[in-house]
């Protein structure tokens, strides 16, 4: 009813902070502020937290001076502790990114007194030039030549596709929805298909299915909008395929069909990243699907 993660809604417990954010809906469309919470409330939380904590772990100045000779013959923090946990298998040892703390710190020092410093790696961010046209194909169609009717979602048959990768496997989810929906308490044109691989080949056999799964529900099928994933790259037969135009998104640009990005994440609620789809059932993917479709929808917002 709030529209908020039930972890966001434990933060706020914990921290006693306000809650103006926390808001929910009521059937007659008035927006309502949830209570706030008391900053008693908050302070005494966290003194009984602090009360169960216990002493601080800090590492003793033996480690600071095995550490800085060993560092000093090494050179590299992860040979250090393995050349210490050689010589005392049985000692504690705090952890790599422990030590990396300390010595951002200065609290690790040679015999001499002076701090120990470790080289800092950072990964080069080739971020890709802005672009209107793909680099990887030309295709005939862009997100530009959209009919206007697609763009503002004013007529059904203009679905939006897009895929969702599996987690441990090659596979995935092909996805499709229809933006528009007349009625808001009708079930969402929402379509999803198992792929074995994210191919243009698995693609295709799922767009078949698909074709025949708008006839049986009685949906009509007049664009397509899609980004520039390797599996949408055969333009020519998906067209042939499905008999329709096949519009283009601009490449780095995926708010531009947010209707599929928020049906995905959607999917996500009950298949997180960590899933692998293949392990899944018929039975529990239908499910999923039908949980979408019935998914409720978001209320209009009042001015």
């Amino acid at each position: 009813m709030i529209g908020e993660k039930p972890s966001t809604v434990r933060y706020i417990l914990k921290k006693g902070t306000t809650a103006d954010r926390l808001t929910w809906y009521l059937p007659d469309q008035k927006r309502w502020e949830y209570f706030d919470l008391s900053p008693e409330f908050a302070v005494e939380e966290t003194r009984r937290r602090n009360a169960n904590k216990g002493p601080r772990g800090k590492v003793s100045n033996f480690f600071v001076r095995d550490f800085a000779k060993a560092y000093e013959k090494t050179k590299s923090v992860t040979y250090a502790l393995k050349v210490l946990h050689e010589a005392s298998p049985n000692a504690y040892l705090p952890s790599r990114s422990t030590v990396y703390r300390l010595m951002d710190k200065g609290e690790l020092q040679d015999a001499r007194g002076r701090p120990l410093t470790h080289k800092r790696y950072k990964k080069n961010q080739h971020k890709p030039a802005s672009t209107d046209v793909p680099r990887n194909h030309a295709p005939k169609h862009m997100i530009d030549d959209l009919p206007p009717a697609a763009r503002h979602h004013t007529e059904p048959g203009h679905f939006q596709m897009d895929t969702v990768h599996s987690s441990g496997g090659r596979g995935g989810i092909l996805t499709l929805v229809d933006p528009h929906h007349g009625n808001p308490t009708a079930p969402r044109r929402f379509y999803m298909y198992a792929l074995p691989t994210i191919s243009q080949a698995s693609v295709t056999s799922a767009l078949h299915r698909f074709r025949r799964d708008l006839r049986a529900n009685g949906h009509e099928l007049k664009t397509i909008l899609t980004d520039n994933g390797s599996e949408f790259l055969h333009e020519d037969t998906l067209e042939a395929l499905l008999h329709v135009p096949i519009y283009y998104c601009h490449p780095y640009s995926a708010w531009e069909k947010g209707s599929i990005e928020r049906h995905n994440r959607l999917l996500r609620l009950y298949c997180p990243k960590s899933t692998n789809f293949s392990k899944l059932s018929p039975r529990a993917l239908k499910q999923t699907h039908r949980l979408i479709v019935h998914y409720p929808h978001s209320p209009k917002k009042v001015s």
